[in-house]
């Protein structure tokens, strides 16, 4: 019997990444697994990437602190293009 993965190892999924100090959370998707996107957007608040929504953000709200410590899995899809449709109704239920 295989190990149940823990949830940043997962692959094809919806997730959301919430700010400590406020109610926005980040809401993505990605193909890879959600420690990999993960570390990818560190990566980006650390260069100061202005494409990226968290750099966003904390750019915007300088005493933000953002929960890496807890990704929250919303929904697995493996399908790419359903994948985007639900990001994008899970974005507009948020906004």
């Amino acid at each position: 019997m295989k190990p149940k993965k823990g949830v940043e190892d997962q692959k094809d999924v919806l997730y959301m990444i919430n700010c400590k100090t406020c109610d926005t959370p980040y809401i993505g998707e990605t193909s890879k697994t959600l420690r990999t996107r993960k570390k990818q957007h560190q990566y980006c608040v650390k260069t100061k990437n202005s494409s990226n929504g968290i750099f966003q953000h904390l750019k915007s709200n300088k005493r933000h602190v953002i929960d890496w410590k807890n990704p929250i899995i919303i929904e697995k899809e493996p399908h790419w293009f359903r994948r985007k449709i639900k990001e994008s109704i899970f974005i507009s239920i948020r906004n």
